[in-house]
């Protein structure tokens, strides 16, 4: 079976040079940050953190702005799981970001740049809104993994089995693609 090309000349057949790099920043974030979770790391997670929020922020708008490349020719089912994993990370993103910084300031801590300084929200401390937000901030960071490796699988099946362009897309930027 023939290898389908990718065309970078349509539009809609890849993405932007700006997505794969909003995609590939966003990926080294987050596994960075995943691997910092622990306590003993707090102050790098933090750091890294305030640093990934406007990027992750910018990426989930400009993904919304910018809507998707044209979907491959795969059973409807593939299609909605794609985008429902794709969904699923930009929420995950939006959870742990909006958690991750109202975390200190709810726990009465100021929010702190690595150790290096640190800003103090006029927030009043709520321990039991702390705890919520810890746990969705937890459960969000952690539902990165199955949709890591769903994400990775499909992208493995799109270049093993199907032999299309999908993978290849997020390394081959498309004059102003989506």
């Amino acid at each position: 079976m023939e290898r389908t090309p990718l065309n970078t000349r349509d539009r809609f057949a890849g993405y932007s040079p700006v997505s794969i790099l909003l995609h590939w920043l966003t990926a080294v974030a987050v596994v960075t940050l995943f691997l910092t979770h622990e306590d003993e790391f707090a102050a790098i997670h933090l750091g890294i953190g305030i640093l990934a929020i406007p990027l992750f922020l910018f990426r989930t708008g400009w993904r919304v702005a910018r809507g998707y490349p044209r979907i491959t020719d795969q059973p409807a089912i593939f299609n909605f799981a794609a985008r429902l994993v794709t969904l699923a990370f930009l929420l995950c993103i939006l959870t742990v970001s909006v958690t991750g910084l109202a975390i200190p300031p709810l726990e009465g801590d100021p929010i702190a740049f690595f150790g290096l300084g640190a800003v103090t929200v006029p927030m009043q401390p709520n321990r039991a809104l702390a705890e919520i937000f810890g746990e969705a901030h937890d459960l969000a960071g952690h539902a990165f993994l199955p949709l890591v490796a769903l994400h990775i699988l499909g992208a493995l099946k799109h270049h093993f089995i199907d032999r299309d362009a999908v993978l290849v897309r997020m390394f081959r930027p498309v004059a102003r693609g989506k």
